[in-house]
């Protein structure tokens, strides 16, 4: 007589409950990827309008900021930020003397996103009474103008949706952006091709010491401020 055992085995239970959780694993991968990836970006509304404020920061901090730059440039100020832009080639020191409240913050805020985006400063340090460069990545975020003509900047600083805690998983094409977002810093989306790439944006307060700045890039180098 020949006897049958209908009764499931333990170790086909075990793996039927291995089954599950390496399928349940994998569906969470896949879904925090999904929310990681950042996805195609867009191309660059209006090229000729980027690249005639390219050499002209003046011109830049009109078009790109008009929110914040909402007032009519004095002499003061388009020497000011002409002489910054002559450093920002040639190298170079500028002392600023200007009276409270004539937008020297905001310009120079304004200035370093600016020459970041276009590749022309890597590591821009900005001292203050404040720090402001998280607000300042913020203000960039919104800007539909900067979305529009540096979309692989700004489209991954928007997939953030405001939340710093994204930045550690961030994925274009499936690769680590390295973007940074902290109260004092930022650090441009790392993206083939953007000229902006790894950029870095750091505030600090007045009495902070201004030597051995650096930080170390994705691919090993160290990174520091240039005159």
């Amino acid at each position: 007589m020949a006897v049958i055992d209908d009764e499931p085995r333990d170790d086909e239970g075990d793996d039927a409950a291995r089954r599950k959780r390496d399928a349940d694993i994998e569906r969470s991968r896949a879904r925090t990827a999904k929310g990681s990836e950042i996805g195609q970006i867009p191309a660059c509304a209006n090229p000729e309008r980027r690249e005639a404020c390219r050499h002209d920061l003046v011109l830049a901090l009109r078009t790109y900021f008009p929110a914040s730059c909402d007032w009519e440039f004095s002499a003061a100020h388009v020497r000011m930020i002409r002489r910054d832009e002559e450093i920002t080639r040639s190298g170079g020191r500028n002392v600023r003397a200007l009276p409270r409240g004539s937008g020297k913050t905001t310009l120079a805020e304004n200035a370093a996103i600016l020459l970041a985006l276009y590749g022309r400063k890597r590591f821009i340090p900005i001292f203050g009474a404040e720090s402001k460069a998280a607000e300042s990545s913020i203000d960039a975020s919104e800007n539909d103008l900067l979305y529009e003509d540096f979309p692989e900047v700004v489209h991954a600083i928007r997939a953030l949706e405001n939340k710093p805690q994204r930045c550690a998983s961030q994925t274009h094409g499936g690769r680590l952006t390295h973007i940074e977002w902290t109260a004092d810093s930022i650090v441009f989306p790392t993206i083939e091709g953007s000229a902006a790439s790894g950029a870095v944006i750091c505030c600090y307060g007045l009495t902070a010491a201004s030597r051995g700045m650096k930080r170390r890039t994705p691919d090993g180098r160290q990174s520091g401020p240039t005159t």
